[in-house]
């Protein structure tokens, strides 16, 4: 199996900012990291805090309960098209954003590994 990485733009409200996202179809949520690789930080592109507690499970089984850290922004563009006020669990993963199959499923994308590559959804195919 591939690893999918994509160019999204991510909009605040402070600034808008392009990153590149995991696509990830096992992940149950979407995450993004508070410092970002490039030396951004999430609180300067503008967010809407949530507090709400979150169980996370991990890719090797493991759990982290009680993550308290959400945040939404205005929106996340993908190839011109728009998701918004998307919800992140905020976690430092290898990765800085990581979207997850239900981010996928409203977006009407799929994933493709044997290419690669991200489609979206052909009219009448679910």
């Amino acid at each position: 199996m591939g690893k999918i990485l994509a160019e999204v733009e991510l909009i605040g409200t402070r600034k808008n900012k392009k990153i590149i996202a995991l696509f990830d179809s096992g992940a149950d949520g979407n995450y993004i990291r508070r410092k970002l690789w490039d030396g951004d930080s999430i609180d300067e592109i503008g967010f809407h805090m949530i507090r709400e507690k979150w169980i996370v499970e991990l890719a090797d089984g493991n759990e982290v309960k009680n993550v308290r850290d959400g945040v939404s922004f205005k929106a996340v563009m993908f190839r011109n098209r728009r998701k918004t006020n998307p919800v992140f669990i905020v976690m430092d993963f290898p990765e800085d954003m990581i979207l997850g199959w239900e981010f996928m499923q409203e977006m009407g994308l799929f994933l493709d590994f044997t290419t690669d590559n991200i489609f979206w959804s052909a009219p009448g195919i679910r």
